[in-house]
């Protein structure tokens, strides 16, 4: 499945959607990625990956994702914006 950025602003993701964000944290702001669930829906934030912006448009993702929701089993990891 391939993961689908969504623009700016957009806040009711689908399973498979993400979008950038910004984060405050102290006086620093870090950009992270808002990312929902493929299996179950859940939205969970991505704060302390390390997201790659590919020359190609795509994401990469480390290290792997585990979903949020304690009743989910995702467990997955996002390769050129592939969920492997």
């Amino acid at each position: 499945m391939k993961i689908q950025i969504m623009p700016d602003g957009n806040r009711n993701l689908e399973k498979g959607q993400a979008y950038f964000s910004n984060l405050r944290q102290g006086d620093k702001v870090k950009e992270v990625l808002w990312l929902c669930c493929y299996k179950c829906g859940e939205d969970g934030l991505l704060s302390d990956h390390t997201i790659t912006k590919n020359p190609d448009g795509t994401i990469t993702v480390s290290p792997s994702i585990v979903c949020p929701n304690d009743k989910c089993d995702g467990h997955y990891h996002i390769k050129n914006s592939e969920i492997v």
